[in-house]
């Protein structure tokens, strides 16, 4: 809980209300969504190329409007395309993603929250730098 309240108080601001909400499963995005509409955030519908971007590279079956179901299949490189595709439109100030934990996880290995605390992380910092 303390390294989660340290990764908050490290971030900025979002610097407008638009909330983009990414999940694993429809129930737990519906909510999200739901809680940031309840806390006077907006949550946008996303302009066609950039949700046809989002449907290019997440798996058949998702849903790329907002908020964005990725499904229980989607891979963490696909994860972390989707989430770095958000991060970078003007659509939305900000990304929130919610995961739920499922067994295609446990069968396959290839767990999404790995996609997003590794893939996108710069070099760490080493000797002389």
């Amino acid at each position: 809980m303390l390294d989660t309240a340290a990764l908050l108080r490290s971030q900025p601001l979002p610097h407008g209300p638009a909330v983009a909400v990414v999940s694993n499963t429809g129930g737990a995005a519906v909510l999200a969504a739901d809680a940031c509409a309840d806390a006077g955030l907006g949550v946008p519908r996303l302009p066609p190329e950039l949700a046809a971007e989002l449907s290019a590279v997440l798996p058949p079956g998702a849903a790329a409007d907002n908020p964005v179901v990725a499904t229980a299949a989607v891979a963490s490189d696909a994860l972390a395309a989707c989430v770095d595709r958000l991060t970078e439109h003007d659509a939305v100030d900000t990304v929130l993603v919610v995961l739920v934990p499922t067994a295609l996880v446990e069968a396959t290995g290839d767990d999404p929250m790995r996609g997003l605390t590794h893939a996108s992380m710069p070099p760490a910092p080493g000797p002389g730098r």
